[in-house]
């Protein structure tokens, strides 16, 4: 290890010897300031003391008088004899303004020795007429400066005597250690002098143990808090002493000279080291073991020295037995298949870091110490490492892994998350981030994997959750609930190229609510580690300015130390192919000169030019020195033209058009297959029916590869996906791929492939067959994700899906049976995809009926009991127990298209909508005078529509499924049986128009609110009324609903108001909720029931604590229109909304900002919007006459119903009741139809 590898702090803080012995250290006490000018606005005043390259501040004090007194003195080291020092006095508002109000310099010499000066300020920027007075004693002699430490403390501060006692302790080290020297450096840092001399032993373990160099690092930043610190105890100095004693032993000439026999003992050493220096260093700069109970400290201590002296014996007697290390929070690994089975229910993403590459031995030093020191060392911070495209971030952030995870015998590295923007070795998606998350933090600690397993068993659906919720429920509340963690050290979370993530709404509550805020109280010792390009998203929530919680750390490619680094690299990888000076027209120095200066200090074009001229050395090497574009400023352009130059050059000879055409085709299905898993070079044979292709087209490109042959090939870089993607980096080389026309290929293949399968009676066989051709089981999974990435599909595409349904649906599913088991694993994988191609259908207006019917069938068939356990009998029996109206069972079971059932079709404003309790059916009321009732999936009625006449303004489910509530615009409350669609009761109810109904939890109760004002409750059984009518709001109830437990109704009205009911004596509970601005169009509870949301006219959405009638928080804005529906989700994180500007939203309760959306789609108002019981899926009505379906979790649109424009069909008309118009309070609205009746 280079000499320049002690770490700088731990250099710069202890004074160095001069050769004339001349004073290289100041400590300036007794700071105090008079005539201080009077501002408005009283600030705060801090002084600065300027020496050599460093300063040191005061605290900052709030000015109160014109005078101040700092107790605490200032200690500036590294100082040469011809230092100045300046005394700078400022004045501070807040945490980003100050201002310096005046300043004086004076050369070192002249503050030196035991004394107090008094330096006058020139006048500052106050712009009046006063001139600070600054005094200050400055010492120069250790001893002194000792004993003005103690003559500073006061008897009766709490802490004082302990201080002293420190204080002449230390005095009393120092005396013992200079043995009489007067020689001031070596009295000042005994400390570091006891380490110093072993670094030669640290370099030569270097040799065969590269994690030394880690080691040495944080011992010495141990060291130099350890020498600090003035209230260390005897337990601490003897365990250093114990620390010192073995190295002593260790460092003999015949231990190193059997290097290799100790080889194992040495590594077992340096990770005790690592373990007790990050103990240290956190024990005395304040961190977590500083909050633990003396005893467990002590014990701690204990443990560290007892362990030494084994090491120290064991080198002594040259015994080779394994000594236990003793760690901080590193336990052995003792996984239980059981907590194993239940987190694999996260779906984590598998991630591997071995195709990427490390820092070269001795480069990169001072970042890896800076991100090392702020492991150690910071509380509660996230480190935010970030620079351009190519500046090697990633690389450094394995390097920084690798040395984390060699600290103590299972490393400090919680979790490292790969984002990757090819998918292949890390994350794409940003919805798997916080489950892979928690996966990965269970495997880390057996404690951790136990509590994240309790979560995991107790959430029933991890999907709804939003990113923030799920990191809550998964992550910090059982690391939370685990006792004494943060004692055994700090964990890493690392987070690399975060920037590939995928772009949308799962990223941006990524990065607001969960990686930028950290983990929150109590959890400041797990720390994220946070690489990427400073992205304007990243930089909005990741900028310390504007956050507080985050350090960055600035890859500077255009630093010395950066071209320094290449420099090394390119001296490493060119030596060993021993280039001749008359082949290539350069020395050696001066060809790494040359390729170092054109790298621009970006690591990826160092990368890739070495790999691209080890082929051919010598005629590469004049490529890239000719190409003056190699030598552009703009790093785009260098790049750029390395990729063609290297692609161009990798055609090598014959045809070469033909020869492009073949690696043109190779690359684009490497860039748009799905990662994971990717494709290996024997998948991209088996699609393409072209071994030759596959494998001379792989070895053509292995520069640019970074994968093996087995692995899924992976290029070497992003930005090489980047230029292949982009037409304008690469349109005019012809290496562009188009992505529609590679993925319209790849579904063709797959449905090829799809054809000539047959299953086969052996389920093992089928698994086998997936082995030996995996092309298979890569056509099978993911030709669905290939349909629903092409942005516009021609005929062949909708020919080729309208076959594979009706030709090859059931084999697929047999297939799809055979690979998964479970109904988590089967909705993963099949369902929820298959969902997505219906979703696309739908966008581009083509007809979804087949599809939403495949859908629908496949669903049925996850579910079978008799074919989960005998799979060839979905030919049959899986066939017959569909519904007959399902058109995958018409046509495989030869049906007549007479059975063919007709589909949900209002042609008026659909006011309400929702799904029946088990999620099959919606019931939707509209306009037009009916409540349809239909499948979910399909839109196919279950029977024909119930005509009521008049408008149907409101329809509900009883709790059990088997009841259906509607109200009309005639005043009347209708109940209907669900399963056939007879009317079982009929109720006059009000003398208005019945806005809203609800049927109570146990289903004994119908509530309806009424245009009339009144609430009424009715038996559900036998029409008759129980309690009210409810007289309380002014004007229109525009909504009701009962409390998940039935004890409570809320409604909703036009006077602005809510109000709580006693559902078993009608009375008020309670004042009204004001707070609204306008009418309140709809109200829903929370399922815990302490909670209430509405949505009103004025735009807003409110949420309400019931027990206090108290708003929570502010209001969720996002909408530009009326908010007329609103819903909780079944587990009650997420809200709806729906709104009559024509969108949806989904929003994230706790944190009360958007999680999806706004989704649109709608040409009209929205009326309605309701949750599947799953919480999967939402339901909208709207006045465009049509009900939409939307995936809950993406936004997609699963089904949409065939639907008549109503152009102004239906308006709120003013009418007084009075005469006159003026006066609001007076006039009520009614509806006008489509056929001008009021």
């Amino acid at each position: 290890m280079p000499t320049d590898a002690l770490d700088a702090s731990a250099r710069t803080a202890l004074p160095r010897r001069d050769d004339n012995n001349a004073v290289t250290f100041l400590v300036v006490m007794e700071i105090s300031v008079e005539h201080l000018p009077i501002v408005h606005k009283k600030p705060k005043a801090f002084v600065r003391i300027r020496a050599g390259n460093d300063f040191k501040d005061t605290g900052a004090v709030k000015v109160k008088s014109s005078s101040l007194r700092w107790q605490d003195g200032l200690y500036i080291a590294d100082l040469s004899a011809a230092s100045s020092v300046a005394f700078e006095l400022y004045y501070q508002k807040w945490w980003l303004w100050k201002t310096c109000m005046g300043s004086v310099e004076r050369p070192l010499k002249d503050v030196r020795g035991n004394k107090t000066f008094e330096l006058r300020l020139p006048s500052g920027s106050y712009g009046v007429n006063v001139n600070p007075v600054v005094h200050v004693h400055c010492f120069s002699d250790y001893e002194a400066a000792v004993g003005a430490l103690i003559d500073s403390q006061d008897a009766n501060v709490e802490g004082a005597n302990s201080r002293i006692s420190a204080v002449e302790e230390a005095a009393d080290k120092v005396q013992s250690t200079a043995q009489g020297s007067s020689d001031t450096w070596a009295s000042l840092a005994p400390m570091i002098d006891n380490i110093q001399p072993f670094k030669d032993l640290f370099d030569e373990i270097a040799k065969v143990h590269p994690i030394s160099v880690t080691a040495w690092g944080l011992l010495s930043i141990a060291w130099t808090v350890l020498q600090s610190e003035r209230t260390r105890t005897k337990k601490v100095l003897a365990l250093r002493q114990s620390m010192i004693s073995v190295y002593s032993v260790a460092r003999e000439k015949n231990k190193l000279k059997e290097l290799d026999e100790f080889k194992e003992l040495f590594r077992d050493l340096m990770k005790q080291t690592m373990e007790c220096a990050l103990f240290l260093s956190q024990y005395f700069s304040n961190g977590f073991f500083r909050r633990l109970t003396d005893t467990a400290a002590d014990q701690k201590i204990r443990e560290f020295t007892l362990a030494f002296q084994d090491f120290r014996d064991r080198f002594r007697d040259t015994a080779l037995e394994k000594v236990t290390v003793v760690s901080v929070g590193c336990y052995q690994c003792l996984q239980r298949l059981e907590r194993r089975h239940v987190l694999q229910r996260l779906h984590p993403h598998s991630q591997t870091g071995m195709a990427d590459a490390r820092c070269l031995n001795g480069t990169r030093e001072e970042y890896i110490d800076r991100a090392l020191r702020w492991f150690s060392q910071e509380h509660g911070s996230i480190l935010w490492l970030t620079g351009p495209l190519g500046s090697g971030k990633t690389t450094l952030a394995f390097t920084i892994a690798d040395r984390v995870m060699s600290i103590g015998p299972r490393g400090r590295l919680g979790a490292f998350i790969l984002f990757r923007r090819d998918g292949s070795l890390g994350l794409r998606d940003p919805y798997r981030f916080v489950t892979t998350l928690a996966y990965k933090l269970a495997e880390f600690d057996d404690r951790i994997g136990d509590a994240i397993a309790n979560a995991v068993q107790v959430i029933t659906d991890l999907d709804v959750l939003s990113a923030q919720e799920q990191f809550r429920q998964l992550i910090v509340a059982p690391l939370l609930s685990i006792r004494d963690l943060e004692n055994d050290g700090p964990i890493m979370v690392l987070v690399d190229a975060l920037d590939e993530c995928a772009p949308g709404q799962g990223r941006e509550v990524l990065l607001k609510d969960v990686i930028s805020m950290g983990f929150g109280a109590g959890l400041d010792y797990i720390r994220f580690i946070v690489t990427s390009r400073p992205t304007n998203d990243i930089s909005a929530v990741m900028n310390p300015m504007k956050n507080s919680k985050v350090r960055s750390l600035w890859l500077d490619v255009q630093s010395e130390e950066s071209m320094r680094d290449i420099r090394l690299y390119f001296d490493h990888r060119l030596k060993p192919l021993e280039l001749r000076e008359q082949d290539i027209g350069h020395t050696h120095a001066k060809l790494v000169q040359e390729l170092s200066n054109r790298s621009g200090g970006l690591f990826i074009w160092a990368t890739l030019t070495y790999r691209f001229i080890e082929g051919s050395p010598v005629k590469r090497i004049k490529v890239v020195l000719d190409d003056p574009s190699q030598s552009s400023p703009d790093t785009d352009e260098r790049l750029r033209a390395m990729y063609q130059h290297t692609l161009t050059q990798l055609l090598g000879e014959g045809n070469q058009a033909d020869i492009q055409k073949e690696m043109h085709t190779f690359i684009g299905a490497i860039v748009m297959a799905h990662n994971p898993p990717g494709m290996t070079r024997n998948v991209v044979a088996g699609l393409y029916g072209d071994r030759r292709l596959s494998d001379d087209t792989f070895d053509r490109l292995k520069s640019l590869i970074s994968s093996d042959d087995s692995q899924p090939v992976r290029f070497l870089h992003k930005s090489f996906y980047e230029y292949i993607e982009e037409a304008k980096l690469s349109g005019s080389s012809g290496w562009h791929v188009d992505a529609n026309a590679c993925h319209k290929e790849l579904v063709l293949l797959s449905f090829s492939h799809l054809r000539d399968w047959h299953p086969r009676d052996n389920a093992d066989d089928h698994r086998q067959l997936w082995l030996d051709m995996p092309h298979l089981a890569y056509a099978f999974r993911y030709w669905m994700y290939h349909l629903t990435q092409m942005s516009n599909w021609d005929n062949d595409i909708f020919q080729g899906v309208n076959v594979f349904f009706r030709q090859h649906y059931l084999n697929w599913i047999h297939a799809v049976l055979i690979s998964w088991k479970s109904e988590s694993d089967l909705a993963y994988n099949a369902i929820i995809p298959l969902g997505g191609v219906v979703s696309s259908y739908i966008t581009f207006g083509l007809d979804a009926e087949l599809c939403q019917h495949a859908l629908a069938f496949l669903r049925h068939i996850s579910g079978h009991p008799t074919v989960s356990k005998n799979i060839s009998l979905l030919y049959t029996a899986g066939l017959e127990s569909a519904p007959r109206t399902n058109r995958i069972r018409q046509i495989y079971l030869g049906l007549e298209p007479e059975e063919f059932s007709q589909l949900c079709h209002h042609t008026g404003s659909v006011w309400s909508a929702l799904f029946s309790p088990d999620g099959q059916y919606i019931a939707s009321a509209s306009h037009d005078g009916t409540v349809q009732v239909w499948d979910s999936t399909t839109g196919a009625l279950r029977y024909f529509p119930l005509n009521l006449g008049g408008d149907v303004y409101a329809v509900a489910f009883s709790a059990t499924g088997d009841r259906i509530v509607s109200g009309d615009s005639q005043g009347h409350v209708f109940v209907w049986d669900a399963a056939t669609g007879e009317k079982l009761i009929e109720v006059p109810a009000h003398e208005d128009d019945v806005n809203a109904v609800a049927f109570s939890p146990d289903g004994k109760s119908i509530a309806s609110g009424s245009g009339d004002r009144r609430i009424i409750l009715w038996n559900a059984r036998t029409g008759q009324a129980t309690v009210g009518p409810l007289h309380g709001h002014r004007y229109w109830v525009w909504s009701v609903a009962f409390s998940p437990d039935g004890t409570l109704l809320a409604s909703g009205s036009r006077d602005e108001t809510i109000q709580i009911w006693d559902t078993s004596t009608g009375e008020p509970v309670g004042e009204p909720l004001h707070g609204h601005e306008s009418d309140v169009m709809s109200i829903s509870f929370s399922p815990d029931g302490t909670c209430l949301a509405s949505g009103s006219g004025d735009k807003t959405i409110r949420i309400w604590s019931v027990a206090t009638g108290e708003a929570i928080g502010t209001p969720l804005a996002g909408h530009h229109d009326t908010v007329t529906s609103v819903a909780f989700s079944p587990e009650g994180t997420r809200l709806a909304s729906a709104s009559a500007d024509e969108t949806i939203g989904i929003w994230d309760v706790a944190t009360r900002s958007t999680i999806l959306g706004p989704l649109t789609g709608h040409t009209n108002w929205i009326y309605s919007v309701a949750w599947s019981p799953d919480g999967r899926r939402i339901v909208s009505g709207s006045r465009d006459c049509t009900v939409r379906v939307w995936d809950a979790l993406t936004g997609g649109v699963l089904f949409s119903s065939k639907g008549q424009t109503e152009s102004d069909s239906v308006v709120f008309i003013r009418v007084p009741v009075d005469g006159s118009y003026s006066d609001e309070e007076h006039c009520r609205y009614i509806r006008a139809g489509e056929d001008g009746k009021l």
